[in-house]
């Protein structure tokens, strides 16, 4: 007899706990919960904003330093691939995200 295989990511269902606990907070408390988030968000931009800038500045730093070197010409996938799209529709594909946070965004109200 075959044993039924069972989701098991204890991962998953601790983040799904906390996040629901959060909504329910929220729903319930909106006031108190809306007081604590904005504490915790202003004390972590106050006291590592500079690691943020710092992470992005490696990161980019690395990228750049990865495209300029000889790693930058790997192709990925099979040695006969070709990309699906020109480099310029993939190029496109950046832009319409971008521009449907900037029109959601701008519908929010402001601080």
């Amino acid at each position: 007899m075959k044993k039924k295989e069972t989701y098991m990511n204890p991962v998953f269902f601790i983040s799904a706990i906390i996040v629901g606990l959060l909504v329910i907070i929220g729903a319930f408390m909106p006031e108190q919960f809306g007081t604590v988030a904005q504490t915790l968000f202003d004390f972590t931009t106050v006291n590592f904003g500079w690691l943020y800038l710092l992470a992005v500045f490696i990161i980019i730093v690395f990228l750049v330093s990865i495209s300029i070197s000889k790693h930058g010409k790997t192709r990925l996938g099979a040695s006969d691939s070709r990309p699906e799209y020109p480099f310029l529709h993939g190029l496109g594909c950046c832009f319409p995200p971008a521009l449907g946070y900037r029109l959601y965004s701008g519908v929010l109200p402001s601080r």
